[in-house]
């Protein structure tokens, strides 16, 4: 810290200069937990300015003022995304071709499953909703599922097609041959980034980055994203307590994931606790 200071009083005299570190609004400044945000007025600061301050006096908070400086800069309310639950993606993709494979592109071990499962059970119901793990010699009873899919309108997931990547240009070429599609098929694709997957079947798909989202707050919000009225009707309706806990349990969730960056400093074991398993 003492060299950051120094640092910025060899390269910006006029900036420390113009500062009065006497007035009372400083110290307040300093137990500030936004202190980007809460300069004192009486300083005229630019955004650049800001964050070189912040890297001098609070250091352990210049990472919140980095990403608060881009999102400044960049006209936008926020650096982080808003995570999409599957219910969200299929309203968004009302009248969309059924022949477009959906495909989540997955970075841990978030998956989207389950939650495909529930929308099929809620759109088609639970009888016409097939799902296959790929891997293992499962080409051929793909593509038979795939075909039968396609005739009577199930939907159908293929999971894990990072493991087959020598397959992938045949099922390529089968989406590709499709003449008419029921109405009501949808194809589900999953799979882990990998550099040698075919690209034009990345193209010909409605493309989703699936993972768990950054920070506490949209992981929260994520979590009740993905629970349904029905499930929240579940854990109580208007029971204030049983509420509560659903928001412990959610809080306590997100927290666990985001320490999950610290690892393997304070973890004997991995986190394994999804949110499926709220639902469950």
């Amino acid at each position: 810290q003492k060299a950051a200071f120094a640092a910025l009083r060899e390269h910006c005299p006029g900036v420390l200069q113009s500062l009065d570190f006497n007035s009372s609004s400083w110290a307040q400044w300093y137990q500030s937990m936004d202190c980007y945000s809460s300069f004192p007025i009486s300083e005229h600061l630019t955004a650049v300015e800001r964050l070189l301050i912040v890297q001098a006096l609070k250091p352990d908070y210049l990472m919140p003022a980095i990403s608060q400086f881009c999102a400044g800069s960049l006209g936008i309310e926020s650096l982080s995304s808003q995570s999409v639950s599957v219910n969200q993606l299929w309203n968004e993709m009302d009248g969309a071709d059924s022949k477009l494979p959906v495909m989540f592109i997955l970075a841990d071990e978030k998956d989207p499953g389950r939650e495909v499962q529930d929308l099929a059970c809620r759109i088609v119901g639970q009888k016409r909703y097939r799902s296959l793990a790929m891997g293992g010699g499962q080409h051929d009873l793909a593509l038979n599922m795939l075909h039968d899919a396609v005739s009577k309108g199930h939907w159908l997931c293929l999971k894990n097609l990072h493991l087959v990547i020598d397959w992938l240009p045949v099922l390529e070429k089968e989406l590709r041959n499709l003449q008419t599609t029921h109405d009501d098929f949808r194809l589900w694709l999953t799979t882990e980034q990998h550099a040698n997957f075919p690209k034009t079947l990345i193209e010909g798909s409605i493309k989703v980055a699936y993972e768990t989202p950054p920070g506490v707050k949209e992981n929260i919000r994520l979590t009740y994203t993905e629970c349904s009225e029905e499930i929240l009707k579940k854990c109580g309706g208007c029971d204030e307590n049983r509420h509560k806990l659903l928001f412990a349990l959610a809080w306590l969730h997100a927290l666990l994931l985001e320490r999950k960056l610290f690892t393997p400093q304070g973890w004997k074991s991995p986190y394994e606790f999804v949110s499926g398993d709220i639902r469950a």
